[in-house]
């Protein structure tokens, strides 16, 4: 289900939507609850019954050539209402979709299943600068500046690598020498991570499109150094191309 694929499926429900300078899209109304509403009504449409009070146990893969009359997948189920007590039940469905965020039981559930489960790490966060901010520092009186088109670089160092894979580059990291060739007496430049977008200056540093991007794409090496390196901003990178 691409991205494209969700548009078509927004505005064949009468889903208006615009697109942002930095390609984000949202409905015109600028109310996340248009889209709670569509899919809400969608499903009510499909005849799809939403439980709640009812909590996954467990899930398991079960062989439908020993059992035909059931689905591949049996969920145990613990539910309960304000007028009984706990009940366990049983059912069977024939797929199953994880949709439990950083909920600890659907990364209990993906192993149970035989799925390799990558710690993951926080992303989509802003980045505190005090020190900037403060009294003396180069924001110092800028809270609430904004700026349409700022870009933010992270060098990425060693440390910020995976451990026993210094050489390999994560794809969207971008290597500015990745084409030239290999020269042992020259020494390799850095690999760089960039964003450009809308920035805003805030009271405890710096947040904005480019500053959300920036902190997802690169979410493992910022956790590696704890969160403490160097991010160089670019407020005009339009007049550099210039």
């Amino acid at each position: 289900f691409t991205p494209s694929d969700a548009y078509d499926w927004f505005t064949a429900r009468g889903v208006e939507l615009k697109t942002e300078q930095d390609g984000r899209m949202f409905p015109i109304t600028d109310n996340s609850q248009t889209i709670i509403d569509t899919i809400t009504h969608a499903a009510i449409k499909a005849g799809v019954e939403v439980k709640t009070k009812s909590k996954i146990q467990s899930v398991e893969w079960i062989d439908s050539d020993s059992n035909p009359d059931c689905g591949n997948f049996a969920i145990n189920v613990a539910s309960r209402s304000a007028t009984t007590t706990k009940e366990e039940s049983t059912e069977y469905f024939d797929a199953v979709i994880l949709a439990t965020g950083s909920f600890p039981i659907g990364h209990e559930i993906a192993r149970s299943l035989g799925h390799k489960v990558i710690k993951p790490v926080p992303s989509l966060f802003t980045f505190d600068t005090k020190e900037l901010v403060r009294e003396g520092g180069t924001f110092y009186g800028l809270a609430g500046l904004s700026v349409q088109t700022a870009r933010l670089t992270l060098t990425v160092t060693e440390e910020m690598k995976p451990a026993g894979d210094s050489e390999k580059q994560p794809t969207h990291i971008n290597d500015e020498t990745a084409s030239k060739p290999k020269n042992k007496k020259r020494k390799k430049k850095a690999s760089t991570i960039t964003q450009e977008g809308p920035l805003l200056i805030t009271h405890h540093g710096i947040s904005g499109p480019a500053t959300l991007r920036l902190s997802a794409f690169a979410a493992r090496e910022f956790h590696a150094v704890k969160y403490n390196c160097e991010v160089k901003l670019h407020f005009f990178p339009k007049f550099e191309e210039q």
